[in-house]
């Protein structure tokens, strides 16, 4: 039970760790707008580059991940005897 518990919580950290990067990659359109403008002119090439980097994220499937053990562990929990 204790293990169990135990990595129940690194599960959780890492959860929140995934979320909290996750916020800090993921930007908005106005956000890659002024990333990559100019003085003069945009650099659109760099604002599409910046949204795909962006919504392609990985740690969201880390996160997805995190959260899917999470699930299984606590199937195991209520199903022990």
């Amino acid at each position: 039970m204790v293990e169990t518990l135990l990595n129940l919580c690194g599960l959780l950290f890492t959860a929140g760790g995934a979320f909290v990067t996750a916020w800090a990659v993921i930007i908005s359109d106005e956000q890659a707008n002024l990333l990559s403008g100019t003085y003069w002119n945009g650099n659109e090439a760099l604002r599409k580059a910046f949204l795909d980097q962006s919504r392609n994220a990985g740690l969201i499937c880390v996160g997805f991940g995190t959260l899917l053990q999470i699930a299984a562990i606590c199937a195991h929990v209520v199903g022990a005897p």
